[in-house]
């Protein structure tokens, strides 16, 4: 079930394979609008198809979820959360989040952790990897304070 705001103003949802080029799109955004994403500028090659399998696959084996955020049809942040494939890490989850900064301090990004934290309880993941380390931006502070409130801890951020 999605999440809205209070106001209707956005909702989160996760994503789906027809969602692959807005999303692609909402990647190449972010990464001309920051420099706190792992992809700069140009880097990120990734076509829709891509990652429209890549949406697929994660689906079909349980390994990975991306949830977006979209204000009517504009998709505006995202959360990805990716499974470990080692026998050591298979219960962890390492995330990153993105919401283009003029969406920043509504909520949006709170909702998004909280519908990545419900899918990985659901999916037996009981550890959760900062995938931003020491950067400040909107993005990252919003990932680092939610986690810590909820109760996970530092570096590895387990529960």
């Amino acid at each position: 079930m999605p999440l809205t705001s209070s106001s209707g103003d956005w909702n989160i949802r996760k994503a789906k394979a027809d969602d692959a080029e807005a999303l692609v799109d909402l990647f190449n955004r972010l990464g001309h609008e920051t420099d706190f994403m792992l992809f700069e500028p140009g880097e990120r090659n990734i076509t829709v198809e891509e990652e429209a399998k890549r949406l697929e696959s994660w689906e079909a084996a349980s390994s990975g979820v991306v949830f977006i955020a979209s204000i009517g049809r504009e998709i505006v942040g995202f959360v990805v959360g990716v499974g470990g494939t080692a026998n050591r890490n298979r219960h962890s989850l390492h995330i990153a989040i993105g919401i283009l900064q003029a969406f920043c301090g509504q909520g949006i990004g709170a909702s998004l952790m909280q519908g990545l934290e419900s899918w990985a309880i659901e999916h037996s993941f009981h550890r959760l990897t900062d995938g931003h380390g020491p950067q400040q931006s909107c993005n990252s502070a919003i990932q680092e304070t939610w986690l810590r409130r909820r109760g996970y801890k530092t570096p590895c951020i387990a529960r």
